[in-house]
């Protein structure tokens, strides 16, 4: 079974239950199962459950061509046992989202108070 974002376009919380039900229910039935996802709640249980394992897309950092710092790019290669991150900051660098509204999302970032997590709660970066 594939599950592409189980649970996305909804709250989150409530989207990562559902999906977290469903998930439990299949391997229940002995279904193998891949799902991608970026909520966290799904990510947490694939490390806690001996029955599933994580993966993440590699990323690689490049610096960007207009001066404005490195963005994540995907290698397209796999890692095995690490969990990932979002990257919408560098989704919307790229788009051409203004540096004031990037920066201000930052601002907004769990963390963004000097905290020494950068925020993405990824292991992927290379």
């Amino acid at each position: 079974v594939l599950l592409d974002e189980p649970g996305a376009s909804t709250e989150p919380a409530e989207g990562a239950a559902v999906a977290q039900a469903l998930i439990e229910e299949l391997l229940a039935r002995g279904a193998r199962l891949v799902a991608t996802t970026h909520a966290s709640p799904l990510k947490l249980l694939a490390l806690r459950d001996t029955r599933l394992q994580v993966a993440a897309m590699q990323r690689r950092r490049v610096d960007r061509r207009n001066g404005a710092g490195a963005a994540a790019l995907p290698s397209y290669a796999i890692l095995v046992g690490a969990v990932g991150g979002s990257y919408a900051l560098d989704a919307a660098a790229r788009e051409g989202l203004p540096e004031a509204l990037l920066a201000r999302a930052r601002g907004l970032l769990p963390g963004a108070e000097g905290d020494a997590d950068d925020g993405d709660g990824d292991a992927a970066d290379a």
